[in-house]
């Protein structure tokens, strides 16, 4: 690897950790506010901009926090293993065992957050739908950028296995 692209590489690894932690102190600052979201767009709104499908007034509140908190928590999750994956590509550690056991977890809890967005959004307000097909789209993606790092320890191993 020349130099241009090594530092390329480490400035692109620094861009997406800051990224990461941006993304976690922003979500830590909806996580405050939340509340005050929710209850603008489901109790204060007369307009009728952000109706439901199903639920109105408190029902619909307290679904879309508890979900909401309940995003929240899978968001993080997916951030910490979104960060240890940077932190050991970073570390010339690429194609192992545990890249692989995060982005399984990170797929996983994206499709979590794919169900229960569907819920949300069926019941609560269908602008919450555009999340739910967010995620089913980066569920799919990862899945495949999870088995092209499967397939590659495979052969990482068997070309280990055969020196």
């Amino acid at each position: 690897m020349n130099k241009q692209n090594k530092e390329s590489l480490i400035t692109s690894v620094k861009v997406t950790k800051i990224f990461i932690i941006l993304v976690a102190i922003a979500s830590v600052i909806t996580c405050i506010v939340g509340p005050k979201i929710v209850s603008y767009v489901t109790l204060e709104s007369n307009e009728g901009v952000f109706e439901s499908p199903w639920l109105t007034g408190y029902p619909r509140f307290w679904i879309i926090i508890i979900g909401g908190y309940i995003c929240a928590i899978i968001l993080f999750v997916m951030l910490y293993q979104l960060y240890r994956l940077v932190v050991r590509i970073d570390g010339g550690e690429v194609f192992s065992e545990r890249n692989v056991r995060s982005l399984k977890i990170i797929s996983d809890v994206v499709l979590m957050a794919c169900v229960l967005t569907f819920i949300m959004g069926i019941t609560c307000g269908f602008f919450i739908l555009l999340i739910c097909a967010a995620a089913a789209f980066m569920t799919a993606i990862i899945r495949v950028v999870m088995n092209a790092f499967s397939k590659a320890v495979e052969m990482k191993d068997e070309l280990d296995y055969t020196v």
